[in-house]
């Protein structure tokens, strides 16, 4: 089965950047310029749970950012994460993955 792929980017927001990983319409943003990473967590949580629906991979967009610090530390976060995100699908069963997408459509 091919993973879904969603995008991550680099956007500056009011001279904030913002490493951006989109999930369907949530887009994640985790501050670059902050020493306060308290959101990572929720970012996290989001991710294994959206695991347990759909097996995915982030696409790194570079495209209209200038910072080349920031295009290279982001793209070796989104190539490490994406390593991790490949080692934990297969750690998941099968029957949990259709109880927890079951669960989920039914919040709908």
């Amino acid at each position: 089965m091919e993973n879904k792929k969603y995008d991550a980017f680099l956007l500056n927001e009011n001279g904030t950047d913002f490493l951006c990983l989109r999930i369907i319409d949530d887009k994640l943003k985790i501050d670059l310029n902050s020493e306060d990473q308290t959101t990572l967590r929720e970012i996290f949580v989001k991710i294994i749970k959206r695991l347990f629906v759909e097996d995915f991979e982030f696409i790194f967009k570079t495209e209209s950012y200038e910072k080349k610090l920031f295009l290279d530390i982001a793209k070796d976060y989104i190539d490490k994460l994406n390593a991790e995100i490949k080692k934990i699908i297969p750690e998941i069963p099968e029957e949990l993955k259709v109880n927890v997408s079951d669960d989920l459509n039914m919040e709908k």
